[in-house]
């Protein structure tokens, strides 16, 4: 009788699952933007991709208590090809609103610490400007510059799963250790250079680190988070390996963040990180 419930269980959670991942397939990671890849040219150099994604979560025993919720998450974005609109080339402007009516499985019912959810933010409702950026490329060289999402590019896990498993996704050391740090749904002004020699990538970034308010000190004098990375990308039977490691260094100026954000007493604090996938 037991083995017939757990199989039931199963069921409503792999039908659940699959009916909130009906969105279209990216090859993305958890950081929660629209991949620069999905713009196409729609109209002279013009495109407009819409996104939106829900997901349900339930607990069905254990934790702190059982019930169902849900989160739902819509992005749009616009952008243009400098290239494509007959201008100059490597050039891509790229606009980003977000809005997000979010419940929070992990305090009401299952009390885990990394979350179930890549959906789920601080706040029950949200809705804000996510990003706006010029990127260009030179060749091998890319510079982007703007309001960024950092784990968009740094300490990220590409093979993750666009929903559940979050801790897959953005590594935790990062977002659970600094609170309001630039990470979904936050983003801060900042820029991000790389460089790619054959199957090597490395990139560098600086951004405010104040994600909550990033327009409050533009030029970063509350405090600035910087990373850096080296991607290497290695051939194995029919995939691709990828062999990821970084690290970062948030550094406080002022009391802004550390008595009216609560980021605490610590004005810096940095470390390292590292991945291997196989996709």
């Amino acid at each position: 009788m037991l083995r017939q419930q757990n199989r039931y269980r199963n069921i409503l959670l792999s039908s659940i699952l699959f009916c909130a991942s009906t969105a279209p397939a990216w090859a993305a990671s958890t950081g929660q933007s629209i991949p620069e890849a999905a713009h196409q040219n729609w109209w002279r150099g013009i495109s407009l991709v819409i996104h939106g994604q829900v997901e349900g979560v339930s607990n069905l025993s254990g934790g702190i208590s059982t019930g169902s919720t849900a989160t739902g998450l819509w992005k749009g974005g616009l952008a243009l090809h400098t290239g494509k609109a007959g201008w100059w080339q490597g050039g891509l402007f790229v606009v980003e609103g977000l809005a997000a009516d979010s419940s929070n499985p992990d305090s009401l019912y299952i009390g885990d610490l990394q979350s179930v959810s890549n959906l789920t933010t601080p706040y029950q409702h949200m809705a804000h400007l996510y990003k706006a950026y010029y990127r260009q490329k030179f060749g091998d060289y890319t510079l982007r510059l703007g309001l960024l999402n950092p784990n968009d590019y740094f300490n990220d896990t590409g093979v993750a799963g666009e929903l559940f498993n979050a801790s897959y996704g953005i590594y935790p050391i990062i977002s659970a250790n600094i609170p309001f740090t630039p990470t979904y749904p936050y983003s801060s002004l900042g820029a991000i250079a790389a460089a790619s020699w054959g199957n090597t990538t490395v990139m560098l970034g600086a951004f405010g680190a104040d994600g909550v308010h990033p327009f409050r000190a533009p030029w970063g004098s509350d405090g600035m988070i910087y990373y850096g990375e080296v991607d290497q990308s290695i051939p194995v039977g029919p995939g691709t390996a990828m062999l990821k490691a970084g690290g970062y260094y948030n550094h406080i100026y002022g009391p802004y963040l550390t008595q009216n954000i609560g980021i605490g007493s610590s004005t810096s604090q940095g470390g390292f990180y590292g991945t291997a996938e196989y996709r």
